[in-house]
């Protein structure tokens, strides 16, 4: 091949990668973009335009990492929260007391925390929504006693009404012998 051919050639090809990439778009234009020679480094992310820059380009970046979930703070009362907070749970490691607090929990609590203890859907309404009891992160900063106030006396400005009167103490120490064995059982 002559080199006068060879030139043509050449420039048709170029021509062709061109219109190649322009037609195909910045995501093309960038995955053939020859590797950069050693001497000046590539210009920082922030002067890229977004779409090339990998981090930045909703087709490429990854996803945002989840959020760490936000644990509201304890509603004991704070001058007997220390108290509270020991106390143990009488039914604890037995297994028909779990088995009766997950009938309790069926019978009285899954209308509001789901049948499996994940909460109710986002337009339930609830504000704030009930507490979804698979989260790991809610039973390693609640103390049994804490769940046992709770559902005894309610919560306050929220939809968890107090049991007591309606539920035994055992009972109430069932259900929190049951919601713990929810915890960590997330999808």
């Amino acid at each position: 091949m002559d080199r006068q051919r060879g030139i043509r050639m050449a420039r048709r090809v170029g021509s062709w990668l061109v219109g190649a990439c322009l037609l195909s778009g910045p995501v093309a234009a960038w995955a053939v973009e020859p590797a950069p020679a050693a001497g000046p480094e590539a210009p920082p992310a922030e002067a890229m335009h977004p779409m090339m820059n990998p981090m930045t380009n909703p087709m490429t970046a990854a996803p945002p990492a989840p959020a760490e979930e936000e644990i509201p703070k304890s509603r004991v009362p704070e001058g007997g929260r220390k108290a509270i907070r020991r106390l143990v749970n009488p039914v604890e490691g037995d297994p028909a007391a779990v088995s009766k607090g997950g009938l309790l929990f069926a019978a009285n609590c899954r209308v509001c925390h789901g049948p499996a203890a994940e909460g109710p859907p986002a337009d339930s309404g609830f504000t704030p929504p009930p507490r979804d009891f698979r989260s790991t992160a809610f039973h390693a900063a609640r103390a049994d006693g804490e769940l046992f106030y709770a559902i005894r006396h309610g919560i306050d400005d929220t939809a968890m009404l107090p049991w007591e009167g309606r539920l035994t103490d055992r009972e109430i120490w069932m259900l929190v012998a049951y919601i713990r064995t929810r915890a960590g059982t997330m999808p």
